[in-house]
Protein backbone atom coordinates (compact mmCIF):
# COMPACT_ATOMS: atom_id res chain seq x y z
CA UNK A 1 0.00 0.00 0.00
CA UNK A 2 3.08 2.25 -0.09
CA UNK A 3 1.72 5.93 -1.13
CA UNK A 4 -1.39 4.61 -1.83
CA UNK A 5 -4.62 7.65 -1.15
CA UNK A 6 -8.06 6.76 0.40
CA UNK A 7 -10.41 8.85 -0.54
CA UNK A 8 -13.05 8.11 2.65
CA UNK A 9 -11.77 5.51 5.41
CA UNK A 10 -9.74 2.17 5.29
CA UNK A 11 -10.74 -0.88 7.97
CA UNK A 12 -8.79 -4.75 7.55
CA UNK A 13 -9.55 -7.13 10.15
CA UNK A 14 -5.91 -9.30 9.66
CA UNK A 15 -2.60 -8.83 8.50
CA UNK A 16 -0.61 -11.77 8.57
CA UNK A 17 2.60 -12.43 7.10
CA UNK A 18 4.91 -15.85 7.01
CA UNK A 19 7.45 -15.71 10.19
CA UNK A 20 10.35 -14.95 7.46
CA UNK A 21 9.31 -11.14 5.96
CA UNK A 22 8.42 -9.74 9.71
CA UNK A 23 5.92 -7.04 7.58
CA UNK A 24 2.59 -7.44 8.37
CA UNK A 25 1.45 -4.52 6.58
CA UNK A 26 3.80 -2.08 4.52
CA UNK A 27 1.70 1.25 4.08
CA UNK A 28 4.08 4.28 3.78
CA UNK A 29 3.10 7.38 2.41
CA UNK A 30 -0.47 6.61 3.35
CA UNK A 31 -2.97 9.24 2.26
CA UNK A 32 -6.30 8.41 4.15
CA UNK A 33 -9.05 11.85 3.94
CA UNK A 34 -10.96 10.10 6.80
CA UNK A 35 -9.65 7.55 9.65
CA UNK A 36 -8.00 3.89 9.56
CA UNK A 37 -9.62 1.53 11.58
CA UNK A 38 -7.43 -1.44 12.63
CA UNK A 39 -8.97 -2.68 15.65
CA UNK A 40 -11.90 -5.36 17.15
CA UNK A 41 -10.06 -8.54 16.11
CA UNK A 42 -7.28 -7.24 13.86
CA UNK A 43 -4.15 -9.06 14.71
CA UNK A 44 -0.77 -8.57 12.68
CA UNK A 45 1.99 -10.73 12.90
CA UNK A 46 5.04 -9.04 12.54
CA UNK A 47 5.57 -4.48 11.60
CA UNK A 48 2.79 -2.74 11.08
CA UNK A 49 4.60 -0.20 9.01
CA UNK A 50 3.19 3.32 8.26
CA UNK A 51 5.71 5.30 7.70
CA UNK A 52 5.29 8.90 6.58
CA UNK A 53 1.30 7.75 6.68
CA UNK A 54 -1.10 10.78 6.76
CA UNK A 55 -4.28 10.31 8.34
CA UNK A 56 -6.93 13.16 8.37
CA UNK A 57 -8.29 12.23 11.25
CA UNK A 58 -7.45 9.18 13.67
CA UNK A 59 -5.89 5.56 13.72
CA UNK A 60 -7.85 3.60 15.80
CA UNK A 61 -6.41 0.31 16.95
CA UNK A 62 -8.25 -0.34 20.25
CA UNK A 63 -8.39 -4.25 20.89
CA UNK A 64 -5.92 -4.76 18.34
CA UNK A 65 -3.49 -7.63 18.82
CA UNK A 66 0.27 -6.23 17.64
CA UNK A 67 2.81 -9.15 17.47
CA UNK A 68 6.75 -8.51 16.12
CA UNK A 69 8.47 -10.83 18.23
CA UNK A 70 12.27 -8.98 18.75
CA UNK A 71 11.19 -6.27 16.64
CA UNK A 72 8.52 -2.94 16.37
CA UNK A 73 5.46 -3.94 16.14
CA UNK A 74 3.88 -0.40 15.22
CA UNK A 75 6.05 1.93 13.16
CA UNK A 76 4.17 5.44 12.96
CA UNK A 77 7.75 7.19 12.31
CA UNK A 78 6.84 10.35 10.87
CA UNK A 79 3.28 9.66 10.48
CA UNK A 80 0.66 12.50 11.66
CA UNK A 81 -3.09 12.04 12.49
CA UNK A 82 -5.77 13.90 14.40
CA UNK A 83 -6.15 11.32 17.03
CA UNK A 84 -4.71 7.61 18.22
CA UNK A 85 -6.67 4.89 19.74
CA UNK A 86 -4.41 2.15 21.09
CA UNK A 87 -6.51 1.29 24.33
CA UNK A 88 -6.56 -2.13 25.05
CA UNK A 89 -3.67 -3.54 22.44
CA UNK A 90 -2.62 -7.02 23.04
CA UNK A 91 0.07 -7.79 23.87
CA UNK A 92 1.83 -4.12 24.90
CA UNK A 93 3.98 -3.75 21.15
CA UNK A 94 7.27 -1.98 21.08
CA UNK A 95 6.25 1.00 19.30
CA UNK A 96 8.23 3.58 17.03
CA UNK A 97 6.90 6.80 16.54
Amino acid sequence: MHNTRVGSSFCDVRSETPESRRVALSAGGLSVDGGVFLNKGFIAEGELRMVGAQLRTNLTISGATLRNAGGVALNLNRASMSVMDGSELRPAPKIRS
